[in-house]
């Protein structure tokens, strides 16, 4: 089967999922206004749709950076050839909430192609009368199914529509390194904007420092004025807070070199707000490290609480210290999440189980089946 997905750019969390698709003989090609700074084309080349003149004018008039704005977005004809020409068995179309997603979706639909739409919405949430009918109206306007990576709490009343899916994401099962609960090694990988909240981070470090010993790496994008504005904040930071000795602080560290970072780190700390869905926590339960993130990050229920990790309120910096310490202090408790974090990354996020979700929504939804 071939699977064209249209998106903003090759994202690093798709990398697997891609690469299981091709394992298994299907054909991938990928459809973007950008790429981006960290991806990985080592298994295929993304087919780059320019932005059009509405677009560029649009992003002129608002002062917006062409490398990363939702404003961003090819026009519809182009959209519709680039469609056409691939000729796929099936489209999947990112989340319609910037104007490149829905153009792509309203070409695909004029293309007559099976559509999917793929999002990071949680599956099971709250479905009040209007919001279940509001979501009923968009599956049929986008004449396929839908499906997110992000589970939600499943109650009785959160029980979604038809042709709505979970389908996990598919992450790397690296063999777990083993390494010494002591000193804790603690890793955090995240672009460096504010919602990442790597100062809190630091400030949480800062009130266990005189007590345990720890060593710690903070990797993440830096290729927008914010980020580095981000970075240098944080680099003061680590300064000011007397960290220099135990803060490491990298920027666009190739997506090719992510596993040697795990493999030399026993514990991964994601303090960001708004998180829609950190493929980072995931990659590290796989390589065994226990993970702390937020409440409000969409791959918290991938986190079993105690058994492979921790999930502290949202901006709440005592909490998170809590869950930090609640390792450092207690190695044998390290040596166990280690352990359960890779043996649960196994049965949940591995390629297969991707494999094997996205082949139930594409038979459900029209009873055909993935190569």
């Amino acid at each position: 089967m071939k699977v064209l997905f249209v998106a903003p750019r090759f994202h690093t969390n798709q990398f697997e999922a891609a690469k299981v698709l091709l394992a298994r003989g299907n054909e991938v090609v990928y459809l973007v206004t950008r790429l981006g700074a960290t991806e990985d084309h080592s298994l295929l080349q993304p087919r780059v749709v320019r932005p059009c003149a509405l677009s560029r004018a649009l992003m002129r008039w608002m002062g917006a950076a062409p490398a990363d704005d939702r404003w961003a977005f090819p026009g519809l004809a182009q959209t519709w050839r680039s469609i056409r020409r691939e000729r796929a068995d099936l489209v999947v179309i990112r989340d319609p909430n910037r104007p490149s997603s829905l153009i792509g979706l309203l070409a695909a639909r004029l293309a007559g192609a099976r559509v999917l739409v793929y999002t990071q919405t949680r599956l099971h949430k709250r479905y009040t009368a209007s919001r279940r009918i509001a979501t009923r109206l968009l599956l049929a306007a986008t004449g396929g199914a839908w499906f997110t990576p992000v589970m939600g709490e499943p109650d009785d009343a959160s029980r979604p529509p038809r042709h709505m899916h979970f389908v996990p994401f598919a992450v790397p099962q690296w063999t777990p390194r083993s390494v010494d609960p002591e000193p804790a090694r603690i890793l955090m990988i995240g672009k460096f904007e504010p919602r990442k909240r790597h100062v809190m981070l630091l400030d949480a470090l800062a009130m266990l420092k005189d007590r345990y010993a720890f060593e710690v790496t903070l990797v993440g994008e830096r290729s927008m004025p914010e980020h580095a504005r981000v970075f240098d904040e944080v680099v003061e930071r680590v300064g000011t807070l007397g960290l220099q000795d135990r803060v490491r602080v990298e920027a666009n560290v190739p997506f090719g070199r992510i596993p040697e970072y795990y493999s030399t780190h026993n514990l991964f700390v994601l303090p960001s707000r708004d998180e829609p869905a950190s493929i980072a926590v995931l990659e590290a339960l796989a390589s065994g490290l226990p993970a702390i993130c937020s409440t409000s990050c969409g791959t918290r229920y991938y986190v079993r609480d105690g058994r492979n990790g921790f999930v502290f309120r949202t901006d709440d910096v005592a909490h998170l210290t809590q869950a930090i310490e609640r390792i450092l202090s207690d190695p044998a408790l390290h040596v166990a999440l280690r352990r359960d974090a890779a043996r649960i990354a196994a049965a949940e996020t591995s390629a297969q189980a991707y494999y094997d979700g996205l082949s139930r929504v594409v038979w459900d939804r029209w009873h055909v089946r993935l190569t």
